[in-house]
């Protein structure tokens, strides 16, 4: 009831605001403009103009008063960047620990200023991190998402207070669809690389018929790559399709598809231990393969989604837009050496689990301006719904399976063990999550303005598994407020607070008692933003800190028989520098340096500072620029990304840890345009070899050095 009472509020004053906006209106001359599509390719370019992510209102990069990094089209085809997590690789202030040497298969995480990212939004609609990717945790089964479908992914660094609400004050990855366009284009890609790795893309769009109302657009990705470790095979496949109609000329209807399955033979989920019991160094190369033969992963996802979108006569817009995602995840994970004991033996670690997450996402936005004490001031109201419903079967622990040297294993000989019959339960959970907003930026003067709004969040969680049932609701506002001041047309200062929490369930502390008190997040940020070379470059100098108050932590007892979750408080500070886009017609440049501290606060002893899975420091930079010869066919591209040392706790006390020294990964990339249909392009990632680990913990390599040459052929 309550939920209701509030939406239906929400509704009221945004009805209000339409009449009194049309009201107003009524005695001025407008010229009706069609509706303002977002999503449209900006190829060749490593911006974009404007961007609704962070506030709800599609303003300015410059106007925006929090830190936001963009990956285009044109960037993941220049560093052939062909799923997310490539695409992380290269944001600026983003970084990652797998503990697998596959991410597609592995538990991969992303960290942005020094926590978590667990927030994840599609076309301005937020997700439910599990019933969006299918996996067990919040971000897996997010690597492997294929980026032909997408115009380009945005990454808003803080709290993400205003459009989703929950999370942790780290970033949000937006993904924003292609979207179909009146004008024919077509595309096919071909290529093929180191380790038997080969792709296929498709990508077309045009009118339907003859007046143009009708417009399509359809995607395909096929991916083929046996990896550098041996014995391990990953096939990718993904397909995106989408239909518009003009209902009328201020009117549009969208719907649309995406699937993708992934199948994964032999990858090793989770790599071999650093350090054996006595803490002395284990030798694993970053191909030796610890996994069993049969482990493997097959994953199928659908999204069905649908959104009409209509333009009043006063230029207010308004989107209603529904999602269903369905998706089966099925993995069976078999592994030795993930703990050494004292003479270098170990045990197999086996699971079987299935996931089949189901969720329906509402979501709505109405956006306009008004006029008021002389100025013109813009203004957005949203509500957003969504519903995640997972069964899930976790075979869990299974009979160990001696390995008396991790040196010497016959891996085809590694048994399929049975799976403990009491352990083969199916768990529930069910979450609900309803929301709105609101916002306005208001020009107090010229060159001064305010943003500000906030988001009322209604989170309900039910867990049920063989042993325990838990019931959780909570709600909470979280405001949002900005300020921009104009030093010139090119160069803004701003400064920003923003809120999120994140409910916190079935968890337990040392006494057994529940813990119900939700995490609590803040991000304060100050900077400087300027648009260079008539707005084709753009620069961002941030300054921020965030908070963390009640975070529960798993800490495990000694023997790992049993474990509770402690209260850890987290304060982080740092910087971030960014410059994206063009400098001249031809050169491209993206670079940016950042630095991430971070601080624990517990009444446990346990010794959390040691707990940095960021790096302090860490450089990256990929540039590209036309050779001024030969008709201008040759272009030439260099990258590097750099960071220093990371570190992770090897037990629960944290007394002992294990190190990542800092490493440089540089790549280059080639590209000859034979004439206007055709062009053909060498990309080699890590081309010195560099030889890094991705989990301080284990032997989770990344791509030593790889090679990749890709033709595109452009026919219509």
């Amino acid at each position: 009831m309550k939920k209701r009472h509030f939406l239906m509020s929400m509704l009221s004053l945004s009805i209000s605001a339409v009449t009194y906006a049309d009201e107003d209106a009524s005695s001025k001359v407008h010229q009706l403009s069609p509706i303002i599509v977002i999503g449209v390719d900006q190829l060749g370019e490593y911006t974009v103009d404007e961007n609704a992510n962070a506030t709800g209102m599609a303003i300015a990069l410059q106007d925006t008063p929090q830190s936001i990094s963009v990956v285009t089209q044109q960037q993941m085809r220049d560093q052939n960047l062909f799923t997310v997590d490539k695409v992380l690789d290269n944001v600026i202030g983003v970084s990652k620990i797998s503990q697998g040497n596959n991410p597609d298969t592995s538990y991969t995480y992303y960290y942005a200023r020094g926590l978590e990212i667990t927030n994840f939004v599609v076309d301005g609609t937020p997700m439910d991190v599990v019933g969006f990717s299918g996996g067990q945790y919040a971000t897996q089964g997010i690597a492997n998402l294929n980026t032909l479908a997408y115009d380009n992914i945005t990454v808003i660094k803080g709290a993400d207070g205003l459009m989703t609400g929950t999370g942790n004050p780290s970033a949000t990855i937006n993904l924003n669809r292609k979207r179909p366009q009146a004008t024919p284009f077509g595309q096919a890609t071909l290529g093929a690389g180191s380790w038997n790795r080969y792709n296929a893309e498709f990508d077309v769009t045009g009118a339907l018929n003859q007046d143009s109302s009708l417009r399509g657009r359809f995607t395909a990705a096929y991916t083929n790559d046996d990896t550098q470790q041996v014995d391990a095979n990953n096939r990718n496949l993904a397909i995106y399709a989408i239909a518009e109609y003009d209902l009328t000329d201020k009117t549009l209807l969208s719907t649309g598809i995406e699937y993708q399955k992934v199948d994964d033979e032999g990858s090793s989920a989770i790599a071999a231990d650093r350090q054996n019991a006595l803490d002395e160094p284990t030798h694993f190369d970053y191909k030796d393969n610890n996994s069993a033969p049969w482990a493997k992963l097959d994953l199928e996802r659908w999204n069905i989604f649908a959104n009409i979108e209509h333009q009043f006569d006063n230029d207010w817009k308004t989107k209603f837009e529904y999602n269903y995602y369905q998706t089966e995840r099925n993995q069976d994970i078999g592994a030795y050496a993930t703990t050494v004991y004292a003479d270098n033996s170990s045990t197999m670690f086996s699971s079987d689990t299935l996931y089949r997450p189901k969720m329906h996402t509402l979501n709505w936005v109405l956006n306009g301006d008004y006029d008021l004490f002389g100025q013109n001031h813009e203004f957005s109201v949203g509500a957003s719904y969504n519903h995640t419903k997972n069964h899930y079967r976790d075979a869990g622990w299974w009979a160990d399976y001696p390995i008396d040297n991790i040196y010497d294993v016959d891996r085809s000989s590694l048994p399929y063990p049975k799976p403990s019959a009491d352990l083969y339960a199916m768990t529930r959970y069910d979450i609900e999550n309803v929301g709105a907003f609101l916002s306005t930026r208001m020009n107090l003067t010229d060159q001064f303005h305010v943003i500000a709004g906030g988001r009322f969040n209604d989170y309900s969680y039910k867990y049920q598994d063989s042993y325990s049932q838990v019931n959780k609701d909570d709600d909470r506002f979280t405001p949002y407020f900005g300020l921009v001041y104009d030093l010139s047309d090119d160069l803004s200062a701003y400064a920003s607070w923003t809120e999120v929490y994140n409910p916190q369930a079935n968890m337990k502390d040392v006494n057994d008692h529940d813990i119900s008190t939700p995490m609590e997040g803040i991000n304060q940020e100050i900077g400087l933003k300027s648009t260079l070379f008539d707005g084709r470059l753009t620069a961002n100098l941030a300054h921020y800190r965030v908070e963390q108050n009640d975070v529960g932590f798993q800490v495990w007892a000694p023997d790992w028989s049993s474990s509770y979750y402690d209260l850890v408080d987290r304060e982080g500070y740092g910087w971030e520098a960014e410059l994206n886009g063009r400098i001249n017609d031809d050169w491209q440049l993206h670079a940016g340096y950042s630095y991430t501290k971070l601080d624990y606060d517990s009444q446990d002893t346990r010794n959390y500072d040691k707990f940095q899975p960021q790096p302090k420091h860490m450089v990256k930079l990929f540039s590209n620029y036309n050779l001024p010869f030969d008709a201008q066919k040759w272009t030439v591209g260099a990258g590097l990304r750099w960071q220093s040392k990371t570190f992770d706790c090897r037990y629960s006390t944290c007394n002992k840890y294990s190190t990542q020294y800092s490493y440089t990964v540089a790549d280059v990339m080639l590209r000859y345009q034979v004439n206007d249909a055709l062009d053909a392009t060498l990309n080699i990632d890590n081309i010195f070899n560099e030889k890094y680990h991705i989990d301080p913990t284990t032997h989770a390599y990344g791509s030593t050095r790889n090679t990749m040459f890709t033709v595109r052929y452009k026919f219509l």
